[in-house]
Formats: structure tokens, C-alpha cells, sequence
């Protein structure tokens, strides 16, 4: 037998220096192995001993799809805890229990696909639960900190060596599902906005890839972004690794491009490392990136550039190390309670059921408390009510993992009261369906249900005829039938059977849309959109109507009135407390956004209800966005907030309301009053259309950061320091906080700053530092924070950088954006100077400063942002123009709209009445390229002014400059 050449194992020698093993692998495959991985399946090289390897494993807030493993509260909720230690921590539980599972099965990926970072902009957002946050600075502080956990250390504490490898989502600009596939980002809401938590979390060193938005940003699709430069720009060999399905959407879904191998090429040249396509199937794939060789698209050094990245995140993650990667001690087999499970080693071990306990604690957000209903005191109570369709169930999202075992609040308050003393509503109407003909809809009365049809009543209305209406909102429902418990699930040929245990699955085949016809009901599938009918001599009830008219209206005999029972059990219990909330898979998800913020109906009678017939009652809302309650903020004393808080949620709501535990979690969301506060949700403009606590100017439900506690805190003696900074410095905010109440409570001590005014719109204010602290009863301490005041600039569009505005400073501490203790100042050294020099140099069109009617286009495939009129009216502003001799022509590259000839103005000042200074022709025809260069005598003018330029019609601008040369210089205003 052959002995292996030194250079052979030279790559499995973790006493090397990573760069020299990765060109030792390297340079020993071959161009199609190299190939092979950059598919996320990559195979094994027998020859060299590498086993397959598959990139991609979801832990936003648990392992995703493996079995039973300990399930933390969303992202969300993890948000709301505005506690970097314990997100932290959580992502070191993760990736202990992932380590666990691959040792029992190797294709777990130690790739893991989270933090997601991408803001939460719009709460409508389907996949609202994933994000941390609608602020920039919040989202990367616990992303972070995430990061930090999952990344971890091995023995030997070396940072290069990896536990998981975490991977970012989505980068940028993806706040929706639905609509136009587009997402309008222009230069000011890039950098400082969307951009902003994939920066600092890649500059703190703790990210190994990031995986690029599925939508198109400014028309060109995400997977092709030139802004991959930027990304290795903060980190040079950060992986860069597709979603799920998106290179074959350059071709199939946006047709950006006609075939794959010019699609998969042209990601690749911007800087695509692997290719999610086609689950474990990569014969597509290769077959592209060979053809994108032989057509001379690619070259072999692109290929090895992305396998090296891989290579370089598979090094790090102890693979190739002779003896494997390390192993992790595992948790001793203990008991965690009497009515539990015992639990398994490092998965669902007892350390990370109370962290999972303690995640959901912190994650409770007090929104009201009025007339100090909360806490609930134990010794006074004798008996409980417990509403609502959430008091008994845990609901999970798509990315969460199988929980070992729930807590629901029913369980926890049995846990605390003798079982006569707790009296359960589940809060749903239950009603029979009754058909024209006087028959009934009719279920099965065994578990694996009976396809439904219309039967008459044996009388009274039986169990089979018997359902409980779950209520979701939008006017979806969801159908159990009493007999088995079991709800209504549309199955192929749209057979309505009773045999599914819940609502759930990628495709929810349980819900339905309830349309009102007459007194009637329409019963209206949310999977197929097809209409319930009746039909047939043994009166089969198929969803297979397409038009309304061909429907069979049903109407509803109310048999059992939730409303009625919950105000019923309320009245006789000394305390009350309702549960309600959203579901995770339902009307909001990935695939779909919300329409509504509101309770729904159903849920909403209950609530109140339960409020007439006792006002010692507290309403839980338990939900993946913040919801529009304005009603129920009239008429509840004590409302507490809940994201989906993972298998302890119960556990920690009840500890909660009884006192055991003081609330500080704190909203990491605005929640509005009204969806009409939040306007279109396509607007990614959150400057121009006042989105977010950082531009909104109306009065919210909640403001961000608001959250109550069962005492009261107390801010003093703010020192800021020093006095004046100049733009490279620190400055240091230390308070003295003082629990001036009679509770042991957490606080989170928040640091907004407020920039000068007088230059470009910038926000009220802007969260900079927050702490979350513990304090005993009357205990105190001084809390210290630093700020960059690099972190305090604004993206200067003229000059292509962030730029930080001289002048005084506001410092503002306090409890939340709108609930401010204390304030300071300092200044920022410094002359500001917001000049635009548009002569003699080209302008990017997409560096304006303000518009309207206008649209962020690509310039072409590769690079470059243009931007298209599609009306007359439409205008660009150009601030503070320095036109002092300017030039004698207005240079332009232009294109036409749908072969429309057309004309932009240059105007002063105004872009109705100002002077005309130019008029540049757009022609209805150019060459392959879609652009020309067309010029315009220009009017001489002087000093600095607004300059605006106003399209006559359809048309796109991609540059401008005044010139004297009638061909311009080219250049670059940045």
C-alpha cells in the first residue's frame, strides 16, 4: 500500500496556518470536484477522505426540523428581551444540541442559517417573527451576540476554529412576500437603514456568510447584487450562499436571464459562493457552471475564489483536522419536575430548560398595568378563570424545532391551584352548519375522520355535526370537529376530511375563508380558493366550486356561544385571565403578509366579555407582530404581551401574573394604532413615508422600547463626556438608576441621540445604548455606556460616504423612545458643508436627495442604479447646488419607457415654477444597450440652489452633469 504524501495530509494538520491548509485541499482538486461544492449537497472526495458536507441548517430561534430539541421564543421575542447576554447564550445552547445531533447524524450541517437581520420595517411582514427589530442598532447588538454564541470556541479557545458557522438573512431589503417582487432602496434607506445590522454585525467579526435577499433590489435581483463587494469589503472571506431556490429564479421566476449558465455565471461574477437549488439534486447546477466554463463565462480561478471561501468556513469548523472535530462534554440525565419527561443529554438537558424558562421571562413585554391589577396575589386568589383559544396550546412557527415537551398557561396555573379551582374556557364558538335543505355538514367520528357530507340531525345536532370555530382573523377560520377532535383539512380532490390534529404544515390545509352571503356562509378554501359545494345523491361536500354561485350557502346554528361561557367562568372567579393571540402559519408567513394588525372578531368578543364580567382580569396577547388593540387598550386594566414563547411559554406567563417574576421586557417594535398608520408596504422609503420610531410623527399604541414593570426606576446625575468630540472619538453616558420601588426588577436602560437639525431629514431620535440591568428593592447603580460618534452619521448622497453632522447633540436616557428620564448635550467639532458640485463631473441620477413619482431601476445587469418616470411630473431634488459658473451644457444618459420620446427639465428651486436652466430630449428609440448620451444648451446662472429635474413623461435617467464640453468628463460625484 501507497503511504499518503506529506502534501496529501498536509491539509488535515490543524497546526498549520489555515491559509496554507485551504491551498493545500485546494490545489489537490480537481476543476469538477471543485465544482461539485459549490452546490449546497456537496458530494464526498473518496480520495482524499472528505465526506459530504451540506451548507444550511435553520436555528432562528431553535434546531429546525430535526427532532426533538429545546425551543426558545421567536426571534421576536428574543428582541423584546433587549438582553445581548442571554441571546447569546441561547446561541450557544443551539449549537451545543446541533453538535449533539450531527454525532448521531452526520448530515446536520454545522452551517447554520441565522440570525435573520433583516429590520423589521413593516410589522404586516409575513415573516415578522424572524427579525429582531425594526431599529438597526438593536437588531446587530443581538444578532451579535447571537453570532457570538453559535460560533463559539473550542478547547483551545482559538477564534479562527468555529463551533457552527453562522450565516446572515437576508441581505437586504426583505420586509415582504407579497406584491410587486421589488424592493425600492434608495441610497440614504440603504446605508443607513437596511445595510446598517449586516454591517456591524460583519465588522464585529463573528459572521462566516451571508445569504442574499430572494427579492429584487432596485430591479435587479438580490442574488446578482454588486453590493457582495461591500459585504468583502468588511470581511474578505465571508461566504456568500443562495436562498432556497433563488438562482433558479434568475431565469424561471424574474427572467432576468434566458439560461442558467449565463444566470449562474453572472452570480458568480458578483460574488455567489453556493448554490441552494433543487434540494439534494446538483445535476442542474453543475451542468450550469460547466457550461458557463466551456461558453468562457466563467474561468477556473472564479470557481476556486467561492471554493476557497467554502473550504476556508469547512477548515474553520474542525472537518479536516486529523481526529475529527472536537467533542462536547454532554449534560449529566437529570429531572426537570414531576410532570415531565426525563430529559436527554445536552438536548433538552435541565441548563437549557431553565434557560428556555428564563428566555421566555425576559421576553415579556407589561404593555399596561393600570389600577396595578398585575401581579395577581397568590394568597388572595382562591380560583381562576383561564380563557381563550391560546390558554391551553403552544403554537410554532415554520423555522421552529419539535419542543421535548409545552407548558401552557392551563398547565402552569394547574401546577399553582387544586384542579376544582381552575376553570378552563377555550373561548370558541361551538356551532352545526346546517345546508338548505335542512341537512346538516357531517364528519367522522374516528380519529382518521370521514370525508364530509351533508346529513340530516338524529335529532339534536350530534358531535359529528358538532364544530369548534377557531377564529384567526381576516375572516379565516379553522373548523374542529367535536366528535374526534380532529380539524377539517382539504385533501386531494377537495375531500374535506376531519383527520388533522392542527392547523399547521408549508401548505395549511385547514383553513378557510368565511364569505357572507345573506345570513349565510360561503365556505371558501385558503389553499385552493375554491368554494364548498353539496352535491351528488349521497350529499358529498367537495371543494369544487369555483364561483360563488356555485356554492352551497351554510348557515350557522350557534350550539355553544364562547362569549356567553367566558363571561360566565370570569364573573365566578376571584381573577381572570384571557389568552388570544395570531397563529404562526395563518394569514402571516413566509409566502404571505398580513392585511390586518387587528384581534380577530371572535377572540375579540371573548376579551371583552370576560373584561364586563370582571375587572380583576388580565388579557395575554400572545403573537408574532405587534397587533393594532387600540379598542382593547380602552377597556383592559392589564394587558401583557407574548411572542410564540417557545416550550416554557406558559410556565412563564403565569410566573409572571402571579408576581414570581417582574416583567422588563421592552417592545422592539412600534405598535400602531391603525394599519392606515403604516401606509403601503411595498414603501421601503421609511424617511419619505415616516415609518419606524425613527420618522413616524403620529402618536403609536406602544412606542418602541415601551415595556412596564411592578416597580418604578428612578434616573439621575447624567454625565456625558467629553463636551466636544471630534468625529473619530467616544463619548462615554453614565446614569445613576435607582429602583425606587418595592420589587427586585430587571430595567433596560436606554440611549437615544438626536442629531442637529438643519441638514438632510434625519430622525427624532436614535437608539445608541441600552443595558438591561437587575436591581433589588431600593438598590441602585451607575450604568455606562459609549458611543462612536462615527455611529451618529448620515450617508452623504453627494459625496458617497457617511458624513457626521457637526454641531450640539442631544443625549436623551430613559425608559423608552417616547418616555424620557433625562437629557444632556455635547458638540461634534467641525464645519459643515453641504455643497453639491454637479459641474463638470457626472451625477448618479439615484443620488438624489428627494423625489416624487419616480422609480429605482437597474441600469443594467451588472451594476449601476437608474431611475424611471413613468408620468409626467415625476422630479429628482438635488440639494444645495453650488452653480457658480457653471457650465453651458446639461449632459444626460438617458433612456426611453416603452419606445416614448420624452424630455427632462433642469429647474431652480422649485419643480412647478422654478426657472428652467435646461431641456434635455429623451429619443423613443436607442441602441442595444438602452441608454444615449444626449446634451442640452444649459442657462447660465450662479450661487447655490435646489436643483430639481422633472421628467415630461415616461423615461429614465441614469447620470447627469453641466458641463462646458458638450461630451461631459466622466467622473464620479462620489
Amino acid at each position: 500500500m501507497t503511504e499518503p504524501s506529506p502534501e496529501f495530509d498536509s491539509f488535515r494538520d490543524p497546526g498549520r496556518p489555515l491559509e496554507a491548509r485551504v491551498d493545500a485541499l485546494l490545489a489537490q482538486l480537481t476543476l469538477d470536484e471543485k465544482i461539485s461544492i459549490l452546490h449546497q449537497h456537496q458530494p464526498a472526495i473518496p480520495r482524499l477522505g472528505v465526506a459530504p458536507f451540506r451548507t444550511g441548517q435553520e436555528v432562528l430561534h431553535s434546531i429546525g426540523w430535526t427532532g426533538p430539541v429545546t425551543v426558545f421564543p421567536q426571534a421576536i421575542g428574543l428582541g423584546a428581551s433587549w438582553n445581548g447576554e442571554l441571546v447569546e447564550a441561547i446561541g450557544a445552547a443551539i449549537a451545543d444540541e446541533l453538535h449533539k445531533l450531527r454525532r448521531d447524524d452526520p448530515s446536520i450541517s454545522l452551517n447554520v442559517w441565522g440570525p435573520a437581520v433583516s429590520l423589521l420595517r413593516d410589522p404586516r411582514w409575513g415573516r415578522n417573527e424572524e427579525g429582531y427589530s425594526e431599529d438597526p442598532f438593536l437588531t446587530a447588538m443581538l444578532a451579535t451576540a447571537f453570532c457570538r454564541g453559535l460560533r463559539g470556541h473550542r478547547p483551545d479557545e482559538n477564534p479562527a476554529v468555529l463551533k457552527t458557522a453562522p450565516t446572515l438573512k437576508s441581505f437586504v431589503g426583505y420586509n415582504h412576500e407579497e406584491g410587486e417582487p421589488r424592493s425600492g432602496l434608495r441610497a440614504r434607506v440603504l446605508w443607513e437603514y437596511e445595510a446598517r445590522p449586516f454591517e456591524w454585525t460583519i465588522k464585529a467579526g463573528v459572521v462566516s456568510g451571508v445569504m442574499p435577499t430572494c427579492k429584487e433590489i432596485n430591479g435587479r435581483p438580490g442574488h446578482l447584487s454588486p453590493l457582495f463587494s461591500v459585504l468583502r469589503r468588511w470581511q474578505p472571506d465571508i461566504l456568500v450562499m443562495s436562498d432556497a431556490w433563488a438562482p433558479i429564479n434568475l431565469v424561471e421566476g424574474s427572467h432576468f436571464y434566458d439560461d442558467r449558465p449565463h444566470a449562474y455565471a453572472s452570480a458568480m461574477k458578483a460574488g455567489l459562493d453556493s448554490f441552494t437549488c433543487e434540494d439534494g439534486d446538483p445535476t442542474n447546477t453543475v451542468e450550469a457552471l460547466e457550461s458557463a466554463i466551456l461558453l468562457g463565462l466563467l474561468s477556473e480561478s472564479d470557481i476556486d475564489a467561492a471554493a476557497r471561501r467554502l473550504l476556508t468556513m469547512r477548515m474553520r469548523l474542525g472537518e479536516f483536522d486529523a481526529g475529527g472535530s472536537a467533542e462536547i462534554s454532554p449534560t449529566p440525565i437529570s429531572q426537570s419536575g414531576p410532570s415531565r419527561e426525563p430529559v436527554r443529554t445536552v438536548v433538552d438537558s435541565p441548563a437549557h430548560r431553565a434557560l428556555a424558562r428564563e428566555a421566555g421571562r425576559q421576553s415579556l413585554v407589561l404593555l399596561k398595568n393600570d389600577s396595578e391589577v398585575l401581579p395577581f396575589d397568590r394568597a388572595d386568589v382562591g380560583s381562576v378563570a383561564l380563557i381563550g383559544p391560546h390558554a391551553d396550546k403552544l403554537f410554532l412557527d415554520w423555522y421552529s424545532g419539535e419542543p421535548p415537551y409545552e407548558v401552557t398557561c392551563l398547565d402552569a396555573v394547574r401546577e399553582r391551584f387544586s384542579p376544582e379551582a381552575v376553570r378552563h374556557v377555550e373561548g370558541v364558538d361551538r356551532i352545526a352548519l346546517r345546508l338548505p335543505d335542512g341537512s346538516y355538514l357531517t364528519a367522522g367520528r374516528e380519529p382518521a375522520g370521514a370525508a364530509l357530507r351533508g346529513h340530516p340531525a338524529p335529532g339534536p345536532v350530534s358531535e359529528e355535526q358538532s364544530f369548534d370555530l377557531f377564529e384567526w382573523g381576516e375572516a379565516v377560520v379553522s373548523l374542529r370537529v367535536v366528535a374526534n377532535r380532529r380539524f377539517l383539512a382539504e385533501r386531494d380532490g377537495g375531500e374535506l376530511v376531519n383527520d388533522a390534529v392542527a392547523p399547521g404544515g408549508w401548505v395549511v390545509n385547514e383553513t378557510f375563508e368565511v364569505v357572507p352571503h345573506g345570513d349565510a356562509w360561503l365556505l371558501r378554501s385558503v389553499r385552493s380558493g375554491r368554494y364548498l359545494a353539496v352535491t351528488g345523491a349521497d350529499g358529498s361536500a367537495v371543494l369544487s366550486a369555483d364561483r360563488p354561485e356555485d356554492a352551497t350557502p351554510l348557515v350557522r346554528e350557534v350550539l355553544s356561544d364562547a362569549a356567553a361561557e367566558a363571561r360566565l367562568a370570569a364573573s365566578a372567579a376571584d381573577v381572570a385571565i384571557v389568552v388570544v393571540g395570531n397563529h404562526p402559519l395563518i394569514n402571516g408567513r413566509e409566502t404571505r403578509d398580513r392585511r390586518e394588525l387587528d384581534l380577530a372578531p371572535g377572540q375579540t368578543r371573548v376579551v371583552q366579555s370576560a373584561l364586563a364580567a370582571n375587572r380583576r382580569t388580565a388579557v395575554v396577547l400572545v403573537s408574532s407582530a405587534p397587533m393594532t388593540v387600540t379598542d382593547l387598550d380602552r377597556s383592559a386594566s392589564a394587558l401583557l404581551w407574548s411572542s410564540h414563547g417557545g416550550q416554557e411559554m406558559g410556565a412563564a406567563i403565569v410566573a409572571t401574573l402571579f408576581g414570581e417574576y417582574s416583567p422588563a421586557g421592552r417592545l422592539q417594535q412600534t405598535w400602531y394604532r391603525s394599519v392606515a398608520d403604516l401606509g403601503d408596504i411595498l414603501d421601503y422609503d421609511i424617511i419619505k413615508s415616516g415609518k419606524t420610531y425613527l420618522y413616524f410623527a403620529g402618536e403609536p399604541l406602544y412606542p418602541f422600547g415601551h415595556g412596564l414593570s411592578y416597580t418604578t426606576f428612578e434616573y439621575r446625575n447624567l454625565r456625558v463626556s467629553p463636551a466636544r468630540a471630534d468625529r473619530s472619538g467616544r463619548i462615554s453616558v453614565l446614569v445613576d438608576v435607582l429602583n425606587s420601588g418595592k420589587r427586585d426588577s430587571d430595567e433596560v436602560v436606554q440611549v437615544y441621540l438626536r442629531a442637529p437639525r438643519g441638514g438632510p431629514p434625519r430622525p427624532d431620535r436614535e437608539l445608541r445604548g441600552f443595558r438591561r440591568i437587575s436591581l433589588p428593592a431600593g438598590g441602585s447603580t451607575t450604568v455606562a455606556m459609549d458611543v462612536t460618534v462615527e455611529s451618529l452619521g448620515y450617508w452623504d448622497v453627494g459625496r458617497g460616504r457617511f458624513e457626521v453632522e457637526p454641531g450640539e447633540y442631544t443625549v436623551m436616557v430613559g425608559r423608552s423612545s417616547r418616555d424620557i428620564a433625562t437629557t444632556a448635550s455635547f458638540d461634534v467639532a467641525g464645519r459643515a458643508d453641504r455643497s453639491r458640485n454637479v459641474r463638470d463631473r457626472l451625477v448618479r441620477a439615484a443620488d438624489f436627495d428627494d423625489y416624487d413619482d419616480v422609480f429605482l431601476v437597474a441600469e443594467n445587469r451588472v451594476a449601476g442604479d437608474a431611475i424611471e418616470s413613468r408620468v409626467a411630473g415625476g422630479w429628482l431634488l438635488f440639494r444645495g447646488v453650488d452653480l457658480d459658473a457653471a457650465g453651458r451644457q446639461l449632459v444626460a444618459r438617458v433612456g426611453p419607457v416603452d419606445g416614448t420620446a420624452s424630455a427632462i427639465e433642469a429647474r431652480l428651486d422649485d419643480p412647478a415654477t422654478g426657472t428652467v436652466v435646461a431641456r434635455a430630449e429623451v429619443p423613443k428609440a436607442v441602441g442595444p444597450s438602452g441608454w444615449t448620451t444626449v446634451t442640452a444648451s444649459a442657462r447660465p446662472v450662479s450661487g447655490r440652489h435646489d436643483l430639481y429635474l422633472v421628467f415630461d413623461g415616461p423615461a429614465r435617467l441614469a447620470a447627469f452633469a453641466i458641463t462646458g464640453d458638450p461630451a461631459g468628463e466622466s467622473g464620479d460625484s462620489r
